[in-house]
């Protein structure tokens, strides 16, 4: 089949990283009340989301033919997860942990849903390099109906990864509550859905892998970066949701 070539609005603009964290936490909560106010308008042509939702943390793994059971397996047994397999077991047991977490927060009534983006983070994002402003939000293909929280959680697991990551926790965090107004329920659950994001991409990886998609070598990369995300985000859980509730007072 010959290529078509597409043509688009150039949106000016440059990735930001880590510059700018206040400006990408203002803009992704920007986006996601516009998210909010389309989603009834989404939802009368496309009811259901061909993305799973986040807190189905097994989804990508079982959409390749597997299971829970067989992730791990997968996970506990791939050789070429051996030199970072410190790292691998803490990842695993983190996810363990969790499922139990994300079980508790359903049975609670469970977080507010919308449509969301899904995958709104620094490099998803174009700032202008005097102002400092957010000029445009790209890649849409994660959108989906899920927790609204997880806008801001997807944000927030990149910049756990950075070396210091305090500083731009905070900045993101007193722009995204500039505009958005989360629930205390949303703010009590904010660390375990940082974690949500880093810990689903894990299974992403391994799911690649067992389908013959993609090399285990991708996780194994970033299984310990992953890992010191996780601690981390367990070490300041607090003061993330200290940070919100003082920026949204």
């Amino acid at each position: 089949m010959d290529a078509k070539p597409s043509v688009f609005e150039l949106i000016p603009g440059s990735l930001p990283k880590t510059r700018f964290a206040d400006a990408v936490g203002e803009a992704t909560a920007a986006l996601s009340k516009c998210m909010e106010e389309a989603e009834s308008e989404v939802r009368a042509v496309a009811p259901v989301s061909p993305t799973s939702v986040y807190r189905d943390i097994f989804g990508a793994f079982i959409k390749k033919g597997g299971s829970r059971d067989a992730f791990f397996v997968e996970a506990e047994t791939n050789p070429g997860l051996d030199a970072v397999r410190v790292s691998v077991n803490d990842l695993l047991n983190s996810i363990r942990v969790l499922e139990e977490k994300l079980a508790d927060i359903e049975s609670s009534g469970g977080l507010p849903e919308t449509l969301i983006h899904g995958d709104v983070h620094y490099d998803n994002s174009l700032a202008d390099e005097t102002t400092g402003k957010v000029t445009g939000i790209i890649d849409f293909e994660f959108a989906s109906y899920d927790w609204r929280m997880m806008e801001a959680a997807a944000g927030l697991s990149k910049y756990v990864g950075e070396r210091d990551p305090l500083p731009f926790v905070v900045d993101y965090i007193k722009g995204f509550c500039r505009r958005a107004t989360p629930t205390e329920a949303e703010i009590d659950a904010l660390p375990d859905l940082i974690k949500l994001r880093v810990l689903e991409t894990v299974v992403y990886f391994v799911a690649r892998s067992a389908a013959k998609e993609d090399d285990i070598s991708q996780l194994a990369l970033r299984a310990e970066n992953y890992a010191a995300r996780v601690r981390w985000i367990d070490a300041n859980a607090q003061v993330i949701r200290d940070t919100m509730r003082t920026a949204l007072a």
